[in-house]
């Protein structure tokens, strides 16, 4: 139930780039695990 790790998860904390709700734009993740 509820969302999977794998492909939230992968997306949104591992990623280059982090969404945020409501805001249409890309926010760039400084700890994201390809650099």
């Amino acid at each position: 139930p509820g969302c999977s790790s794998i492909g939230y998860g992968q997306a949104q904390e591992l990623g280059p780039f982090l969404v945020k709700k409501g805001i249409p734009e890309l926010k760039f993740n400084n700890y994201s695990w390809n650099k």
